[in-house]
């Protein structure tokens, strides 16, 4: 009899969590026009990079890359940018994926290089499939470098690196 008034009762707190007295859900974010998003990305992309070098364990690295992926996740782009924000993403969470597969420890910074090279592949392809305007843009801002014609077909030069990872 006891276990059926603790089941009644939770039942009910869960009824009322989810009815008019809950907390709300957050509203999610609106969608950013280009000019927002080019500017916010601009603004990361001025921001004094993590230097590996610094790094010591795998733990300092996840906590590195919480913020960059916190404010990936938070970004509505606007449809034009759609495509090569989801690869910006993806290369941010395959990255840290990859960091949270690793067993405690020294930050080993040759492996690191071997898995970024492989996922900003991916992120070169969102990158070359840029509308002309809009590569130039997201070059002028610095959300992204420059193509470097002396980069092999499908690797990544420091110079095309994204202003978000």
């Amino acid at each position: 009899m006891a276990a059926l008034r603790l089941a009644v009762l939770l039942a009910a707190l869960a009824l009322a969590g989810a009815g008019c007295g809950g907390v709300e859900p957050p509203a999610p974010s609106p969608t950013m026009t280009v000019e927002a998003y080019f500017a916010r990305c601009a603004e990361v992309a001025a921001e004094p990079p993590v230097d590996v070098r610094e790094i010591e364990t795998w733990a300092e690295m996840a906590a590195a890359l919480e913020g960059p992926l916190a404010e990936l996740r938070s970004i509505v782009p606007p449809p034009e940018l759609a495509a090569f924000h989801a690869s910006q993403l993806s290369a941010v969470e395959q990255i840290a994926a990859f960091v949270e597969r690793q067993p405690a420890g020294a930050f080993n910074v040759a492996a690191m290089a071997e898995t970024s090279a492989l996922v900003h592949e991916t992120a070169l392809d969102a990158i070359l499939a840029l509308a002309p305007e809009l590569r130039a843009r997201a070059e002028a801002t610095g959300c992204i470098g420059q193509l470097d014609a002396r980069t092999e077909p499908g690797g990544m030069a420091p110079g095309i690196r994204s202003g978000w990872i």
